[in-house]
């Protein structure tokens, strides 16, 4: 749940990051843009869903439907993956080529840097 909070105030830090300093004429930048904002709506999908659960734990039945539950989250997640890798190259190569001011205020935040290398 800690990693799902992270990741949804990362793109949504990112997503507000990127919207004040895309410009309105790129194709590109506004792909960009509205690919955070479908990732942002799919992970708070998510996070509402994840609220909606029992707590881990009972009986064999229930930890084997929150296992399923678990692996199809998981498999939903890996078929992201692409549209997630996509996002950050496109955002990479956008940082790359117009090197933005405020960026660096947004990596000294704690709630971003409480990821591990890992969690990343």
């Amino acid at each position: 749940r800690k990693i799902l909070l992270l990741v949804i105030f990362v793109t949504q830090k990112l997503n507000l990051f990127f919207r004040s300093h895309l410009e309105a004429s790129s194709d590109q930048w506004r792909r960009l843009h509205l690919s955070l904002q479908e990732l942002l709506a799919w992970l708070q999908l998510k996070e509402d869903e994840l609220k909606q659960q029992a707590p881990i734990g009972g009986d064999l039945p229930t930890v084997q439907k929150q296992n399923d539950i678990h692996r199809a989250f998981m498999r939903e997640l890996k078929m992201k993956d692409p549209i997630i890798l996509n996002a950050l190259e496109t955002a990479r190569m956008f940082i790359s080529e117009k090197p933005l001011e405020g960026l660096e205020k947004f990596y000294q935040d704690p709630r971003v840097l409480e990821l591990s290398p890992g969690e990343r």
